[in-house]
């Protein structure tokens, strides 16, 4: 053949309206909003069980239904509906605070947000918690979770000594999501808690994290990086490619065009970095039309009858961030003018994903 080689490169930009990793990501990855032993979490219970959080700042201020407002500081007073008598409770789970009345998904995220404002929120090397009478502060937490979540079973049984039923009881436990919920596993207290904070890590950022490559993470994955916005690290597995090799004829005129499927299952719920590299031997690229469809309803053109091999087009908002990453993907190459034939290479389609 004469065809000259057409190498596209195309990176999909996702747009979306969230703008980043949920927080709870920063300790680990999980489908709920906040869960106990995250930093969030702590944050909340602090502000809300503390001396100065009254009604008017809960109403005012956080800006809750009144309700919601009112019965939080109900809960805190006890049967006697006082403040600082000897009835007064104090929320210890952030299952008790979502059972209270009127506090929802909405209140919560509200109640971070000023939390954090406020300084209650740990990060860093602040204290996160004592746990199996082992302190570890959120960056001892993060590289313990990574650790837990990550070495095999000889690292954790041989290289750390944990005892073997403790490093058995850290597996079935994985993905543990908080140090708490690792406190909590089979055969885990003080001594194994104590060996998994201690135990040498390797270097880089913890999930959460800003990132500005995949070398930055402890993961390995950096999501976020073709987005407006800071990219994070991320679980390896919230990230996966399916990859064509097979070479085969582009259907010369043919509306049907050639079509390529590709299933994606076990990340998050949404995409983040979406990267088709695609190869293609084609005598006039600018015949070519390449379209990718994402599950459940995204749809973007990716190649329009350039006649020029762009590196990498940045998609808008045909590729929706708010809708499903796990699924069938459908690439469609037609070649939209006949009197040319063409062939199809190969590709790979690479998925970055968050947490809606």
């Amino acid at each position: 053949m004469t065809h000259r080689n057409s190498f596209l490169i195309v990176s999909l930009v996702a747009l979306a309206a969230c703008t980043g990793p949920i927080e709870s990501q920063r300790l680990a990855s999980s489908q709920q909003g906040i869960i106990d032993g995250t930093p969030d979490a702590i944050g909340v219970l602090a502000f809300l069980n503390a001396s100065t959080t009254t009604f008017p700042m809960l109403d005012d201020d956080v800006a809750l239904d009144r309700r919601a407002a009112a019965n939080l500081m109900g809960y805190r007073a006890g049967a006697d509906d006082l403040l600082g008598t000897g009835d007064d409770k104090s929320f210890q789970t952030i299952d008790q605070v979502d059972d209270v009345k009127w506090v929802g998904p909405s209140a919560l995220n509200k109640l971070v947000a000023y939390a954090k404002a406020g300084g209650y929120v740990p990060e860093g090397e602040d204290v996160l918690g004592v746990y199996d009478n082992v302190a570890f502060t959120v960056n001892e937490a993060n590289a313990t979770l990574h650790f837990a979540n990550f070495e095999p079973h000889h690292v954790l049984d041989h290289d750390i000594a944990l005892d073997r039923r403790a490093a058995d009881s850290i597996l079935a436990a994985r993905p543990i999501a908080t140090v708490l919920q690792l406190s909590q596993a089979y055969f885990v207290g003080y001594s194994a808690m104590l060996k998994l904070r201690e135990a040498p890590k390797p270097s880089g950022a913890a999930d959460g994290e800003t990132c500005k490559e995949h070398g930055d993470c402890l993961s390995g994955l950096c999501v976020g990086l073709t987005m407006p916005f800071d990219a994070w690290c991320a679980p390896e597995w919230m990230a996966n490619e399916f990859t064509h090799d097979e070479v085969v004829d582009i259907p010369d005129g043919d509306p049907n065009g050639l079509v390529l499927k590709a299933d994606f299952s076990g990340l998050g719920t949404v995409p983040v970095d979406v990267i088709l590299y695609l190869e293609v031997d084609h005598p006039h690229p600018e015949d070519l039309l390449v379209e990718l469809y994402q599950p459940g309803g995204g749809y973007e053109v990716i190649w329009d009858h350039q006649a020029d091999t762009p590196f990498m087009n940045l998609a808008g908002p045909g590729i929706e961030r708010d809708n499903m990453a796990n699924g069938v993907w459908t690439i469609k190459i037609t070649d939209t003018v006949p009197g040319n034939a063409g062939e199809f290479g190969g590709s790979m389609l690479w998925l970055s994903t968050n947490m809606d």
